[in-house]
């Protein structure tokens, strides 16, 4: 009997197929479906994720430990301008995170909202929800709206002699 139809049948089944395996049997079960997984995880990350076309870092689409080691030596800036050099405006950073390098790719981008915030921002909403933190397409309207006025071109051409004084 095969070992997906004992997982299949009854657990009770499951439980006497593992006693009566040895521990060395055991801990070769695990080891073996934990690289089965883990080069399941990297195929996918290579080959068939939706990011698999945007060029970047083996090890950065693998796991996003390499990126926060990066970031937790303070060496990100350095990192992400070799990677532009290397990969051009639009590189993988880890598994989930996309850089833009390209200033119209950044406005478009924040300009519309069909690209969700990350959870990162989350972090930084401390009491209430602001026009940075929020996940709300509505709130970010009518922020944007009350703000914006203020970093017209006209405007700040009027305050920036009363700035420079």
């Amino acid at each position: 009997m095969a070992i997906y139809e004992l997982l299949l049948a009854n657990s009770a089944h499951v439980i006497d197929f593992l006693q009566q395996l040895e521990p060395l049997h055991i801990a070769q079960l695990v080891v073996a479906v934990a690289g089965a997984l883990s080069l399941s995880y990297a195929f996918y990350g290579v080959y068939l994720s939706p990011y698999s076309r945007i060029p970047g870092r083996l090890l950065y689409r693998l796991s996003s430990i390499p990126s926060r080691l990066v970031m937790l030596l303070g060496k990100l800036p350095e990192v992400s301008e070799d990677d532009y050099y290397k990969f051009g405006d639009v590189f993988m950073m880890s598994p989930d995170v996309v850089i833009l390098s390209n200033p119209a790719d950044c406005r478009t981008v924040l300009s519309t909202h069909r690209f969700i915030k990350s959870d990162m921002y989350k972090a930084f909403a401390l009491i209430d929800e602001t026009m940075f933190t929020t996940h709300s397409a509505d709130l970010t309207h009518v922020r944007r709206r009350q703000v914006g006025p203020a970093f017209t071109h006209g405007y700040l051409n009027e305050m920036e002699p009363i700035i420079l004084e």
